[in-house]
């Protein structure tokens, strides 16, 4: 072998040497690309709970993998390692009163590796929930001749109720205002007494007198004004509890003394109004037809 073919062996092997190098580095390059591919995976965990948020044993939890995983929590719990992808996530549960509890979820797994958190919620079977709304819209299907009758027994209450909320409204601005009618009252004595203790000090003019004269008046018809009001309602009382009632009772209904109530059927009885019957230590007032 001459030297030219010698240089021309040498530079082909080394061709053949350099295009098995950038071989093997092209088939390196696309491993270490490949394989955390193929061989990554994620931890899927979490807690089962019912509708009211109490963990469950004994359920059946099962995933799409492949291969196909199911497990069987016993302590309210599941894990699964699953490589990136998206799942169907099953749980089925039975209670004792062999009541069924399902559910079903759908579950992305990234590409990174980790640890993911998914609870599940189970609920009961939807067609068994609808099936009992169907016999409870049947039942009150069969009692539609009760349930108007129901209805219109609360309009009535209610009717009634807010009667009797708006009559107290009305009492309490009545006696509201009589009450304070009785404050003018009293202001106005406490003038006109004011102006006799200064007419016993000092002698009173023409003018003066006439002054005098003007309260008292005001005073005299402030009074029947009032003791006419008052006999009223001890009327309309007598008109709704039947045409007779006890003072007693009769006292509850107007908040004033004793002694004014008394006053006040004295007058009634003068007037021929009503009539007062003694009967033991209290009296029956009559509502007469004068």
């Amino acid at each position: 072998m001459n030297k030219r073919d010698y240089e021309k062996s040498r530079k082909s092997g080394t061709k053949i040497l350099l295009n098995g190098i950038a071989l093997v580095l092209i088939f390196m390059t696309l491993m270490f690309i490949m394989i955390p591919k193929l061989c990554s995976a994620a931890t899927l965990k979490g807690k089962i709970y019912n509708i009211d948020l109490k963990e469950l044993n004994d359920v059946i939890v099962e995933v799409n993998s492949t291969p196909w995983q199911r497990m069987v929590s016993k302590d309210g719990s599941y894990s699964f390692d699953l490589p990136p992808g998206t799942y169907e996530l099953r749980a089925n549960y039975t209670n004792k009163n062999l009541k069924a509890l399902s559910s079903k979820d759908i579950v992305k797994i990234p590409p990174e590796q980790g640890t993911f958190v998914f609870d599940i919620f189970l609920f009961g079977n939807i067609d068994e929930e609808m099936k009992l709304l169907d016999d409870n819209e049947a039942e009150l299907d069969d009692g539609n001749d009760i349930i108007p009758e129901q209805r219109r027994e609360m309009g009535v209450t209610t009717m009634v109720t807010a009667a009797i909320i708006l009559a107290i409204v009305f009492i309490y601005a009545y006696y509201w205002r009589r009450k304070n009618e009785r404050e003018e009252l009293k202001e106005i004595n406490r003038g006109v007494n004011r102006a006799k203790r200064l007419v016993r000090e000092n002698p009173p003019d023409e003018q003066v007198k006439e002054v005098l004269e003007d309260l008292e008046e005001k005073e005299r018809l402030e009074k029947e004004k009032n003791l006419a009001s008052d006999t009223e309602i001890i009327l309309e009382i007598l008109k709704k509890e039947g045409g007779r009632a006890t003072q007693k009772e009769i006292r509850k209904h107007i908040p004033l003394s004793e002694a004014k109530v008394s006053l006040m059927i004295a007058e009634l009885e003068n007037e021929g109004k009503i009539k007062k019957v003694k009967k033991g230590r209290g009296n029956i007032i009559i509502l007469t037809d004068a």
